[in-house]
């Protein structure tokens, strides 16, 4: 994440991996949407 993100885009960004982890325990899944969630 660039260092001039804001508070709430940081935090969007953490709610959609938290929310991709409670939607789909599947592993790859999962491990794949952080990822993509990371270089948002």
């Amino acid at each position: 994440m660039p260092h001039n993100m804001t508070t709430e885009t940081r935090l969007r960004a953490l709610l959609k991996a938290n929310r991709a982890v409670v939607e789909q325990l599947d592993l790859p899944t999962v491990l794949r949407r952080i990822v993509e969630a990371a270089v948002d």
